[in-house]
């Protein structure tokens, strides 16, 4: 899992973005969709639906990485009336031999819109400038959360389902997002300038203040393990973060599992990573991902850090 610090962390920033001539809990615009290319026609209304509609692009590689994450998701929430929509803007000669090819690992509705007429009412008007982004959209049919679909967007739309998560705490939490930013931005710049003291001081600081953001903790703690500029690594400070981190997910994120096994190993204790690293390809929420977690389980079995 080498992108952690530049995924998850840009993930959390990306929720964060600034709502411009829009915000949480308006009500979703109509989608001006030019074709289906896969799926039939979905109309956002008020009912007993919740509605994901994810902005993606075939060129784009963190969308095809979210692509199966995506498809996980529609297949578990399908029975409970949730419905997934990817919208690219490019041409449908682009885009419906990618989804042909794709097949069954991108199981939802997928359409295309190069006039951007959707992409305006969303994308833009909500200030989001990169892609995948997801809007969650609520049986009222207003959008509640907006961000990168690999961050938050399970607990999101199960929050949502089971009426936890509201609009009036969204916005609490997008001003906390706020606070993170500066945070990691002090943690950001110590890191790039190689200040040792001044990034330790800063993930302490981090340790302290957002003890219940797990995703974050995960993501300087696996900064700690493997920046490329070695003499920046803390193990055991990379160690309570991510037994933290762990803690709070409730040992059910795979990749804070995978970033905890990865302090274990970096700490000489081999058999503790052993065992946390097959409970990460237990968890694994696809395919894809546990193959790649599987690979640093028979990494540590052959007593070698992965590469």
């Amino acid at each position: 899992m080498r992108i952690r610090i530049s995924t998850l962390v840009a993930a959390l920033f990306a929720a964060a973005a600034p709502a411009m001539a829009a915000e949480l809990g308006m009500a979703a615009p109509a989608l001006s969709i030019d074709q289906w290319v896969k799926g039939a026609p979905v109309t956002i209304a008020p009912g007993d639906k919740i509605y994901v509609v994810e902005f993606w692009a075939t060129w784009c590689g963190p969308c095809r990485v979210s692509i199966p994450h995506l498809t996980e998701l529609q297949k578990k929430f399908k029975d409970k009336g949730v419905v997934f929509i990817g919208v690219s803007d490019e041409e449908a000669d682009t885009v419906r031999p990618f989804v042909e090819q794709q097949g069954a690992a991108m199981d939802y509705a997928v359409a295309i819109d190069p006039s951007r007429k959707t992409h305006e009412k969303y994308m833009d008007a909500f200030d989001q400038r990169g892609i995948p982004t997801a809007f969650v959209i609520d049986k009222q049919a207003r959008i509640v959360w907006v961000g990168h679909p690999m961050a938050e967007l399970e607990e999101v739309i199960e929050g949502v389902l089971d009426g936890s998560y509201t609009v009036e705490k969204a916005k609490q939490r997008e001003a906390r997002r706020a606070q993170m930013m500066e945070t990691m931005g002090r943690f950001e710049t110590a890191m790039n300038a190689g200040d040792k003291d001044k990034l330790n001081a800063s993930a302490e600081e981090i340790l302290k203040t957002y003890s219940d953001e797990p995703r974050l903790l995960n993501a300087v703690a696996w900064t700690l393990l493997t920046y490329e500029n070695k003499s920046l690594h803390n193990y055991p400070l990379a160690l309570r973060m991510a037994k933290v981190a762990v803690d709070g997910s409730k040992e059910k994120d795979a990749a804070i599992m995978d970033t905890y096994a990865r302090a274990l190993y970096e700490t000489g204790d081999v058999k503790g990573a052993i065992s946390h690293q097959q409970k990460a390809v237990a968890l694994a929420s696809s395919e894809q991902m546990k193959a790649e977690l599987q690979k640093t389980l028979d990494s540590y079995q052959n007593g070698q850090a992965p590469k």
